[in-house]
């Protein structure tokens, strides 16, 4: 038994006057009556005392479950660079962490710690030596979490598939709260969060506070930063179009495209799906463009049909250099503008 308060156990000392004050009072009362009377009043008095205090019970256990909470969001799966493997191509992040995690619980003889594993690799807590017993769980996120594997022996979990369906979004505060919920109530917990940190919902930092408790740290959370930089990407960030014209009028759609770098690509434009030409008499229907790191801005006159409602959609295509795109996300290559 621990307390966190330990001065509030001074105030069971009052059970023993209220006692005495007890038998006193109730002289009227049977003698059984009046001892019972007493011993409950002194009783509620010592149990006040002990929840002041913050009694706590320890249990102690030489059974460790780590969980490792596996972000599996866009952004991770677009920029994180885990290198490349033997056969050329970029490794995967979730490939690259659950080599990771096998190496660090492949022999229990071996003391293991969590390191980053990029360019910038770091401690961020002291090497433990493992037990034979000690468990591994994983969770995998996005927008939601999913538990791939409750924790068992590590071989176990990390020959599941960390595949989950895929959501729009990073919620690392649901991820750890679903984590910490794995733990088994016979072992101490531990979370390892490998993450880039940037959450579009939820609050990480209150649930690492819930996980903290009241009474000291129940749940440690040891964070692995998937660090990466943004070199090569291009974004279409808009169509910037008039909200109004009148019909078969000629408006002029603003297409603004921020790079990382100065490249070249194809853009191309279409109206309510229909491709429109916009490359000014060369091959082709889209329109070649350089761009320069920073805000680019294209512009394109459309002439407008009968319709009362017009739906531009702007995409634009990287160029391929020694076989490869020279964009890293094609997902944000595409914007929306109405007329």
């Amino acid at each position: 038994m621990v307390f966190s308060e330990p001065l509030w156990l001074a105030f069971a000392l009052l059970a023993i006057p209220a006692a005495l004050l007890a038998v006193k009072w109730f002289a009227s009362m049977s003698p059984a009556r009046r001892w019972v009377s007493a011993f409950i009043r002194a009783s509620l008095i010592v149990l006040i005392a002990l929840l002041l205090a913050g009694a706590n019970r320890v249990q102690q256990s030489d059974r460790l479950a780590v969980i490792a909470v596996i972000d599996a969001s866009q952004s991770v799966r677009a920029y994180y660079d885990a290198g490349i493997g033997d056969d050329g191509r970029p490794i995967d992040p979730q490939t690259a962490i659950r080599a990771w995690l096998r190496a660090a619980t492949g022999d229990a003889r071996d003391a293991s710690g969590i390191t980053t594993f990029d360019a910038r690799t770091a401690t961020l807590f002291e090497p433990f030596r493992r037990s034979a017993n000690d468990l591994l769980g994983v969770v995998v996120f996005d927008a939601r979490p999913h538990a791939i594997a409750a924790p068992t022996i590590p071989a176990v979990a990390l020959n599941r598939s960390f595949e989950t369906p895929s959501a729009e979004g990073t919620d690392i505060a649901e991820a750890l709260r679903l984590a910490a919920a794995l733990i088994p109530p016979d072992a101490a917990g531990r979370l390892v969060l490998f993450s880039d940190g940037n959450e579009t919902q939820g609050d990480a930092r209150r649930a690492a506070g819930e996980l903290a408790g009241s009474g000291g740290v129940r749940v440690p959370v040891d964070v692995v930063p998937l660090v990466y930089r943004v070199q090569r990407e291009v974004i279409v960030e808009g169509v910037d179009v008039p909200p109004r014209a009148p019909t078969r009028s000629t408006v002029t759609a603003r297409v603004n495209i921020r790079s990382t770098h100065s490249t070249s690509g194809t853009l191309r434009l279409f109206r309510e799906g229909r491709e429109i030409d916009i490359s000014g008499g060369a091959d082709g229907r889209g329109r070649r463009i350089s761009l320069e790191p920073g805000m680019n801005t294209e512009l394109v006159e459309v002439t407008l049909p009968d319709d009362s409602l017009h739906r531009f959609r702007a995409v634009y295509e990287p160029d391929t250099i020694d076989g490869r795109l020279d964009d890293t996300n094609l997902a944000n290559n595409i914007a929306e503008g109405f007329t």
